[in-house]
């Protein structure tokens, strides 16, 4: 029972502090601040400008080596009704671009992605990185 009115008073006290922040915030100093405004506007545009990328510059690569890595993954359905693989997608082409990386996609084939997965398992011959549905298609789980 003392347990409940102190959760209560306590959630009531939070409740009452919210409120006045509230309160609090939205009053003015009654002060002109236009100018003051304008020149905070001012020098967040230019802190935006001088941190902004410039159009045409590069990034570097994340390693300077290339890596090859493989990844094993079940091809969504909308992207295969435009694309063969992700390596055509544009986004990924980037990305390996950017990361330096070269990523060999290996794709069953679609409504036989259960099976597929568990032949690899039973090989052994695995892939650097696999994107599976653990929970529902894998009895046991990830573990």
């Amino acid at each position: 029972m003392k347990g409940k009115s102190s959760k209560s008073i306590l959630c009531l006290v939070l409740a009452m502090i919210l409120i006045v922040g509230m309160l609090t915030g939205c009053t003015g100093s009654g002060k002109d601040t236009s100018n003051a405004t304008s020149s905070q506007t001012e020098a967040a545009s230019k802190a935006e400008e001088s941190q902004a990328p410039a159009e045409n510059s590069t990034a570097e690569p994340v390693v300077t080596e290339p890596v090859k890595l493989t990844f094993w993954t079940a091809m969504d359905s909308k992207v295969a009704n435009s694309c063969t693989s992700y390596e055509d997608l544009l986004c990924m082409q980037k990305l390996e671009e950017i990361l330096n990386v070269d990523v060999e996609w290996q794709h069953p084939p679609i409504g036989e992605e259960a099976e597929q997965f568990n032949l690899m398992v039973a090989s052994t011959k695995l892939p650097d990185m696999i994107f599976y549905d653990w929970i529902n298609g894998y009895s046991g789980g990830p573990e």
